[in-house]
């Protein structure tokens, strides 16, 4: 992993418990450079780092659903059709 990579991850996980606002917008850049498979990683790092309450559901399913939307966006660009169906039929 590049350590600008690191800086991100670090900063989403952070972002993530002070501002999911911010988090998911940083997610939604590196989706719009079609980085899709580092928006999911970013997008899982979020997703974990909000604890299992009810106060953080709302944003613990829209980080899950944007990591499984990310990896559905890899795969299409791979040209995995069924594997980006199953990823999304996957989601919770």
């Amino acid at each position: 992993m590049s350590s600008e990579y690191e800086k991100f991850a670090a900063v989403i996980k952070a972002k993530a418990l002070s501002d999911p606002v911010e988090a998911y917008r940083f997610i939604s850049t590196f989706s719009a450079l079609e980085l899709h498979q580092q928006a999911a990683e970013l997008a899982e790092l979020a997703d974990e780092a909000l604890p299992s309450v009810k106060a953080h559901a709302w944003w613990k399913e829209t980080f899950n659903r944007a990591a499984a939307a990310e990896r559905a966006e890899s795969l299409l660009a791979a040209g995995d059709r069924t594997g980006a169906l199953m990823v999304l039929d996957d989601v919770e």
